[in-house]
């Protein structure tokens, strides 16, 4: 896609932060933030960076979750799905889908 940062730039990153995440006593890194998201993920929608979803990460032997609200899931999907996100719909609390994958 014109204009994008390469694939390869958000592996680095991930890879980066989950380092940081395996060396420190927590189960998972919830991101929340639109512009933390984009940058991580590499996935903008519209005019709005990722601005549904949030991001679970666990550690480098688990996978990444983005989970989002049904408007903007088959987006999600179809854009990280290929780059081995996990991507789940949430109906109701993100909290209780979040609860239910840590």
């Amino acid at each position: 896609m014109e204009g994008r940062v390469p694939e390869t730039y958000y592996r680095k990153r991930l890879e980066k932060v989950k380092a940081v995440l395996d060396g420190e006593p927590l189960d998972a890194l919830l991101v929340m933030n639109p512009a933390q998201k984009g940058y991580l993920s590499g996935f903008t929608s519209g005019v709005f960076i990722a601005p549904g979803g949030v991001i679970l990460m666990t550690g480098s032997d688990q996978p990444d979750f983005y989970l989002t609200g049904g408007t903007d899931f088959e987006e999600c999907k179809s854009v990280l799905g290929p780059l081995g996100w996990e991507v789940r719909a949430f109906y109701g609390s993100r909290g209780e889908t979040v609860h239910q994958l840590v």
